[in-house]
């Protein structure tokens, strides 16, 4: 898949978009840190995936898929998947990415600031045109819920009308890393 503009909203639920609560759990572990604008590292179903913000435009974000590395992997092929988003990462174990657990233990401890984030997720897909589009419910690990809802698409005419009947301009557009950065993080509210 290419690169798509998104627009994720944030709250506490939307009430009228179906409610994923029923769909079934999925678990992935978000790395964080506050000065790590325009990256999305996140381990899910045993592999590092990493998304780059491309560009903004009229408060659409345009998200690129930069690469996903299936764990368990060299330490060198990681160290390079991750120069981008963490430029100066000292030279990692050799059993660094042996496995997400691994990873996990070690990126946080070579590199201050950068935390670790579990969330289970349920996600719902949702109709929205031609447009991707979901609703999930977010458990953070204090136990905190939040839904998300979020529609994608190459073109961005298409993405405004389908978040316009989606009902969901009124929202902030905060990505996943920058709103669990300011729930999990800083103490804030994602949006």
């Amino acid at each position: 898949m290419g690169a798509r503009f998104e627009h994720r909203a944030w709250a506490r639920r939307f009430a009228w978009l179906p409610d994923p609560a029923g769909a079934a759990p999925s678990r992935e572990i978000y790395l964080l840190a506050p000065g790590l604008p325009g990256w999305n590292l996140k381990l899910r179903e045993g592999a590092l995936e990493l998304k780059a913000l491309e560009a903004e435009q009229g408060g659409l974000q345009r998200w690129r898929p930069a690469d996903r590395l299936s764990l368990p992997a060299p330490a060198a092929r990681l160290r390079a998947l991750l120069a981008g988003p963490l430029p100066g990462l000292p030279v990692l174990p050799e059993d660094a990415g042996g496995s997400p657990e691994a990873l996990v233990r070690v990126l946080p401890a070579l590199c201050p600031g950068l935390r670790a984030v579990p969330v289970e997720k349920r996600r719902l897909p949702v109709e929205a045109g031609s447009c991707r589009a979901e609703t999930v419910a977010v458990r953070l690990p204090d136990g905190a819920s939040w839904h998300s809802a979020a529609a994608e698409h190459e073109d961005p005419l298409v993405l405004w009308n389908a978040l316009r009947r989606l009902r969901l301009l009124a929202f902030a557009n905060r990505d996943y890393t920058s709103a669990l950065t300011r729930l999990c993080l800083m103490g804030l509210p994602p949006g």
